[in-house]
């Protein structure tokens, strides 16, 4: 058996090269990890050199445009601000949808146009059954009666 030595080769850097490369590192060495918080949101950045790797004016316009538009919003937090967030995609604020509520009866809504939808359930899944009653002036809203269930036997 023939055996193989193995030798490692140091070459000497280009000057030019070297010198970059210190430089490189002195900079690396200067900079520091900051905290930041979201000017707009108080959302905290962590671990960012701003204005190094991300300018303030792309997170500024990052928020913004999060703020008009609820899908953005937990990309923006991952991709921006570094958080963890359960959804990929947040189709309305809760705060939003919350604000929509409003007490009804189904009295009321008598003898009203009507639309309606089913959804039926085969053996494991729900069966939505859902009523929109359109609104009968511009003051009025649209209202809403959705009815859920399972078969019994998936109780």
């Amino acid at each position: 058996m023939r055996q193989v030595a193995a030798t490692r080769q140091h070459r000497q850097l280009p000057p030019d090269t070297s010198r970059k490369l210190s430089a490189s590192r002195k900079e690396a060495a200067s900079l520091t990890l900051r905290e930041i918080h979201c000017p707009y949101c108080d959302f905290l950045v962590e671990k960012v050199y701003l204005g190094i790797t991300v300018g303030i004016d792309k997170v500024k316009a990052a928020c913004e445009s999060a703020k008009q538009n609820p899908a953005e919003e937990n990309s923006f937090r991952q991709l921006r601000l570094n958080q963890w967030v359960k959804q990929v995609v947040r189709w309305m604020p809760m705060e939003k949808w919350d604000r929509c509520a409003f007490a009804t009866s189904e009295d009321n809504l008598e003898g009203r146009v009507c639309y309606g939808g089913l959804d039926l359930s085969s053996t494991t899944d729900i069966t939505a059954f859902v009523l929109v009653f359109p609104p009968l002036d511009e003051e009025d809203k649209y209202t809403v009666l959705p009815y859920f269930w399972i078969p019994e036997d998936n109780i």
